[in-house]
This record gives C-alpha cells, structure tokens and sequence, in this order.
C-alpha cells in the first residue's frame, strides 16, 4: 500500500472513530461580510447540505468569522475536511469536525457543597 493510500485509510478510520455518523464541519476565517446564504451557496456547490449558518455576536448581531455547515452526507463531509480547502471570495476558509457542545453539569441541591474541582 501506497504512502498516500495509507494516510488516506488513517485519516478516515480516525475520523470513524473520532466522529462515528457525524456530518457537521466547523468552518473558520471566514470574512466577516459573509453571510449564511453565501456559506449555504458555497457549500451546497460541493456537495448536498442540510443546513448551513454564520455564528453572530448575540448584542451586535455581527458576523464572528465562523460558521456550522451540515452535510446530507457524513462522506461528503469527510471529503471535505480531508480536502480542506475551501475558498470564498479569494479566502481561504479553514475546515475542521464540529467539536459536540459541552452542557455544563449544575448541582442543585443546597446540602451538598462540593469544591468546584469535584463537580462532575
């Protein structure tokens, strides 16, 4: 087996493993102009997608320079990650797995304190 092939076979056993079904790729560096119509039309170019939006600021309501992209299918999305390369207006996008959000654990009972490096 090739050395190219190898790295190909790597890439996608970790991305088996690492995100088994997932099909959401995080997109970074992207102008702060663009919108999620542009990331939608960008995107559905490479491949078919569900849905795709730009992350804005909650109180100015501006573009943070990133956005989520959700691929009808998990092995478009892999090529695109292991492409990487993504390009709008002359940009280079960077393209990365969605890391799954992490809810914080709350406890509420008021007999047990914990220090907040016990807390689950």
């Amino acid at each position: 087996m090739g050395l190219s092939k190898h790295r190909t076979l790597v890439s996608r056993l970790k991305s088996y493993f690492l995100f088994p079904g997932r099909s959401t790729i995080f997109v970074s560096n992207l102008p702060y102009t663009a919108t999620s119509t542009d990331l939608q039309a960008l995107f559905s170019d490479i491949a078919p997608i569900k849905t795709a939006f730009v992350v804005l600021d909650k109180e100015t309501k501006v573009s943070k320079g990133v956005g989520y992209v959700t691929f009808a299918i998990k092995e478009d999305a892999e090529k695109c990650v292991q492409d990487g390369k993504v390009i709008l207006n002359g940009r280079t996008l960077r393209v990365s797995w969605a890391g799954q959000k992490v809810r914080a654990h709350i406890v509420e009972r008021r007999d047990l304190c914990l220090p907040s490096s016990e807390i689950p």
